[in-house]
């Protein structure tokens, strides 16, 4: 993705006027938010009504793995789902320039652009489980309300020419991935990968137990060799040193 083009008299951060301006400066909280650890997935959507919009913050908001009690929900933080104006989002991709360098590739690469509406699903963390949870709610919800196979090819071919996300003004096409806490962007298999994962914790846990390890093995090897074994050994290196310094035998 290249850098915004600077036209004579342009200014940057790019400047509008009311709402529009929100907007921009929202969409920048989000990206901006992403590399402190609050993710977000890009999703097309198949311009559905409001209502159901409205069933879909729910089924997302109540997503939780099997055995867990209660919904996602972090210091009051929640998965919230928002429709974005795609020219506006775009522009602060754009201008955003760790946003500019990791979009840029994936959105030149993606095997799954097409046309569409956009939203913004915004997470608290990332926990692979619940973000395994939320795909699972996210594709249940698709597949009651979502466009059948068939009437999905014929858009996608009517929209065969369009723009992508980050090409202000025109018809976006969908980044099937997110944007995760070091500004890595992932597409769709890749997100379904992440997801798999173990929670933090327990990937924390693991991690340690690498780093410990070879300390553990270290001292397991200096406790074989203390006490009597360290004297034996002694006593043998000491034996060793008076038969190579004997003179040699008749």
């Amino acid at each position: 993705m290249d850098p915004p083009y600077l036209y004579p008299g342009k200014v940057i951060p790019r400047k509008f006027s009311g709402r529009k301006q929100y907007l921009y400066n929202r969409y920048r909280n989000i990206i901006d938010a992403s590399a402190t650890g609050t993710p977000f997935l890009v999703l097309s959507h198949a311009d559905f009504t409001a209502n159901q919009l409205i069933k879909f913050r729910q089924d997302v908001a109540q997503a939780k793995p099997r055995g867990v009690k209660e919904p996602w929900d972090e210091n009051g933080r929640t998965p919230t789902l928002e429709v974005i104006t795609s020219a506006i989002f775009g522009v602060a991709l754009r201008e955003h320039p760790v946003a500019r360098n990791n979009v840029g590739r994936v959105l030149a690469n993606s095997t799954q652009v097409t046309g569409g509406s956009f939203a913004v699903l915004r997470l608290p963390s990332l926990d692979p489980p619940r973000l395994a949870a939320v795909l699972k709610a996210v594709e249940k919800f698709i597949a009651v309300h979502g466009p059948k196979p068939e009437d999905a090819a014929a858009e996608a071919a009517k929209r065969k020419g369009a723009e992508d996300l980050a090409t202000p003004g025109r018809r976006a096409k969908r980044i099937g991935g997110d944007l995760g806490p070091r500004c890595r962007v992932f597409e769709g298999e890749g997100v379904k990968t992440v997801s798999s994962l173990p929670d933090i914790g327990t990937l924390r846990a693991q991690v340690v137990g690498l780093l410990t390890a070879p300390a553990g093995q270290i001292a397991a090897l200096l406790g074989e060799a203390s006490g009597a074994k360290l004297a034996r050994t002694l006593e043998g290196l000491k034996k060793s040193l008076e038969e190579d310094g004997a003179p040699p035998s008749a």
